[in-house]
């Protein structure tokens, strides 16, 4: 029976892996963000894939989560201009300030070696930092 799959794989080994699933007879094989595909397959290529060099895991997933990691922006994620955030995903986890908003991306201020620097990142990338209200 088929069912839905994504792998959370290391960056450089996503055209790879969608290679081997295509070879594999899996279907719906896409590269859905940065480090992650979803596929349509077996139990027995799910075996294989776990097995893949790159792969960090694999979980099955239904069509409304492959829905959300596609659209980001409709994760119900609240992040607005001005507000602080911290990137989650990647090592650098930074904190600074959003500044633009636009198509599931967001422009954020931040420092770098005590220079002010705009980076872009994705909002699914982002989570909100509580700051007390005297900060505000």
């Amino acid at each position: 029976m088929a069912q839905q799959f994504a792998a959370d794989v290391a960056i450089g080994s996503q055209g790879r892996l969608v290679q081997l699933l295509t070879k594999l007879g899996a279907t719906h094989v896409q590269r859905v963000e940065l480090g992650f595909v979803v596929w349509t397959g077996t139990e027995e290529q799910l075996a294989v894939v776990k097995r893949c060099r790159g792969v960090r895991a694999v979980w099955p997933v239904t069509r409304g989560e492959v829905e959300t990691m596609m659209n980001p922006a409709s994760a119900g994620r609240s992040i607005t201009v001005g507000e602080t955030v911290r990137v989650i995903r990647g090592g650098l986890g930074l904190v600074g300030q959003i500044t633009e908003l636009a198509h599931g991306k967001a422009t954020m201020l931040t420092s770098f070696f005590g220079r002010p620097t705009e980076i872009e990142i994705a909002i699914a990338d982002a989570e909100v930092v509580p700051l007390p209200e005297a900060w505000r």
